[in-house]
């Protein structure tokens, strides 16, 4: 009996699968069926958390495949961040202003972290996705603020990207507005 609870039990906890229309929806985009009919979250952004063997270039790239975004061959074979960067400005997609879009990779320190934009605040407020040490990353970062870890009500303006290390120079930086290099446009 106590077998039979405890596999009822593990089985009402069991991850379930997403609706279809979260896998097959582009990203911004607002499925037919959707009732609510708002733009559905990326998948990625599920992903928070997990662990992943996956660079932060490799990350960002495999998830801009899975949300259907090509980039140039040349792009897509890059194997560090500073070689996306250099084939990003080559290709004239490498754009430092302070507007993103949703689906925009993200560059930090010039290629130290790779990110996915998964969504624009109102305010200009950059949320992304990154891979750092092993795991799925959530991180924002505000163009206009690069300095400030909060906007007035509370909410995060810049995260931190850099880890601390004992090593790190006085003039280091580690918020992600200060290490803000641009974004390569995907669409």
């Amino acid at each position: 009996m106590r077998l039979l609870s405890a596999l009822l039990f593990l089985g009402a906890c069991a991850p379930r699968a997403l609706p279809l229309h979260f896998a097959t929806t582009p990203l911004g985009a607002v499925a037919a069926d959707d009732p609510v009919a708002a733009p559905a979250a990326p998948p990625q952004r599920m992903a928070v958390g997990m662990r992943t063997k996956e660079t932060s270039i490799r990350f960002a790239l495999r998830t801009l495949s899975e949300m259907g975004t090509r980039m140039t061959p040349s792009m897509e074979q890059a194997k560090t961040g500073p070689a996306l960067v250099e084939e990003a400005r080559r290709n004239g997609v490498l754009v430092r202003s302070a507007t993103a879009h949703q689906g925009d990779l993200v560059v930090f320190d010039n290629g130290y972290v790779v990110g996915v934009v998964s969504s624009v605040r109102e305010d200009g407020t950059v949320e992304f996705l990154y891979a750092q040490h092993g795991t799925v990353r959530r991180g924002y970062v505000q163009p206009r603020w690069p300095t400030q870890k909060r906007d007035p009500q509370g909410r995060a303006w810049n995260t931190f990207v850099r880890p601390f290390a004992p090593t790190d120079p006085s003039d280091q930086r580690y918020l992600a507005g200060e290490l803000l290099s641009g974004f390569i446009r995907t669409n």
